[in-house]
């Protein structure tokens, strides 16, 4: 996982007010919108950290009643955290796209329509790992793209999704799986319905492959998945706007969202992103897709206001992971890569979140690419660079790689306890399929594995302890894995 070490920290106290006063400022007339951002004074951007209080329509104060009115300050455990009052569009749900274009393998970006749901078009935006076994590749989009818009209580389940939409010759590729539930307001409420994250994913049926990538952003993909921050500059690829850029806004913000029936729905977790210029925010059919950076991906997108040089809005990545119990490519790779083992030495497959957990552990505490010198600290090295990312393609790729890998280090994966792990005794075969799932990797991605390194490293490792062979030394030059 990317380091976070040059991220700011995130303004606690701001959040937690926003979060506690959320429900009392959404009653106010004109508001639509809560969140945290940096102050705007004349029009220009501050260093002080507010909560923001998105309107419809700025009115005097004097215009309104006193109980009506925003207040200049919020507190909360006895620090005053001032409020931005921001003018700006309702939110509007985005279906309808324009992006005809059939990809395969399925990747993010696409344009994707469940069938029988009408005008449900959005894009898929990228492939992540259902935590649920059997592991299988999902896609991930919005729960509105994939449910009925004049009816958005009822869940869809099992039903097809094609790539591009059917109405266009799109061909079956999935299926829904899951979508996050909308469900109706409480009485007395002035929206209609109430939504945790908007997103819902469909599993992703043979003969359809898929691929970690998002089309038009070389290089970019959720390896990692990591909470916005304001004044981040990220991506988006959306099946209508293709790639567009902006800067986060809004972070921890509540809005209210209308749907296509015509009707609100009060929407968590979310984030905001201003685009750049004079440029369009996500544009209809641009619902589902992801926003990124270069070390990670940071939202989902489910909205936008439409007008130019306006607001994105995304949920934060890492509640929409949570809700639907999926992973990103790398540490779903390692459960992928678990399930086979424990499926080749016949072991009991509810023990997958155990045996996570304890390798997630060994990493943590044995892997560390922090330092240089040893082996250990080259493989954690190998784990968060390019070399990571390659090995979690080629797992959800490539059955041969993952065979080949699997029967080098299935074995070793599945050992009962951290001490068995590093008392393990290297088997004959260990080395010959180590070499021969990299040497396939390198076939399929360019060197990137330097294979001069691991011969010498591993030629002599058969008979040894795990632990020894981890407290090898190597020499630095050798650790080229970027």
């Amino acid at each position: 996982m990317p380091h976070t070490r040059n991220e700011p920290e995130p303004p606690l106290a701001a959040l937690a007010a926003a979060q506690m006063y959320t429900d009392d400022l959404l009653r106010l007339p004109n508001v639509i919108g809560v969140g945290v951002a940096y102050k705007v004074v004349d029009r220009q951007r501050t260093d002080t950290i507010s909560v923001s209080v998105k309107v419809i329509r700025k009115e005097r104060s004097a215009n309104l009643a006193t109980l009506d009115r925003i207040p200049s300050r919020l507190t909360f455990n006895g620090e005053e955290i001032p409020t931005d009052v921001i003018e700006t569009a309702m939110p509007q749900a985005c279906r309808f796209v324009y992006d005809f274009t059939k990809y395969r393998p399925v990747q993010g970006g696409c344009m994707i329509g469940p069938i029988g749901i009408p005008g449900g078009w959005g894009t898929g935006g990228g492939v992540f790992y259902d935590r649920h076994t059997p592991v299988e590749p999902v896609l991930l989009t919005n729960s509105h793209v994939l449910a009925d818009p004049m009816n958005p209580l009822q869940i869809p389940k099992d039903i097809q999704v094609y790539q591009p939409p059917k109405f266009w010759w799109g061909e079956h590729v999935g299926h829904i799986i899951r979508t996050v539930p909308f469900f109706l307001s409480p009485l007395g409420a002035n929206y209609a319905y109430t939504l945790d994250v908007d997103a819902g994913i469909l599993h992703i049926d043979l003969p359809a492959k898929a691929k970690f990538s998002v089309t038009d952003i070389s290089g970019m993909h959720p390896w990692a998945c990591l909470p916005p921050y304001l004044g981040e500059r990220v991506l988006r690829r959306g099946a209508t706007s293709r790639l567009q850029s902006g800067t986060v806004e809004d972070i921890g913000l509540v809005i209210y969202l209308r749907l296509h029936d015509g009707k609100l729905a009060k929407v968590g977790n979310c984030f905001s992103i201003r685009s750049d210029s004079e440029d369009y925010p996500a544009q209809p059919g641009d619902s589902g897709s992801l926003v990124l950076d270069s070390a990670a991906t940071r939202g989902l997108v489910c909205a936008s206001d439409l007008i130019p040089g306006s607001l994105t809005y995304a949920n934060n990545i890492l509640d929409v992971l949570s809700a639907l119990e999926i992973d990103a490519a790398c540490n779903g790779g390692r459960r992928r890569m678990i399930r086979m083992a424990i499926l080749t030495h016949l072991a009991d497959i509810s023990l997958i979140d155990e045996h996570v957990g304890k390798f997630d552990y060994f990493r943590s505490e044995y892997l560390s690419p922090e330092g240089a010198g040893t082996l250990a600290s080259a493989i954690g090295a190998l784990l968060i660079n390019a070399p990571g990312q390659a090995i979690a393609g080629a797992l959800l790729g490539d059955e041969e790689f993952s065979g080949l890998l699997n029967r080098a280090i299935g074995a070793w994966l599945l050992q009962p306890n951290l001490f068995e792990m590093l008392e393990y005794k290297i088997p004959e075969k260990f080395t010959p399929d180590l070499l021969a799932a990299f040497s396939r990797l390198n076939s399929m991605k360019q060197d990137v594995i330097d294979m001069r390194w691991m011969e010498d490293v591993f030629q002599d490792a058969e008979g040894r302890s795990m632990r020894e062979l981890l407290g090898r030394t190597v020499k630095q030059p050798d650790l080229a894995f970027t």
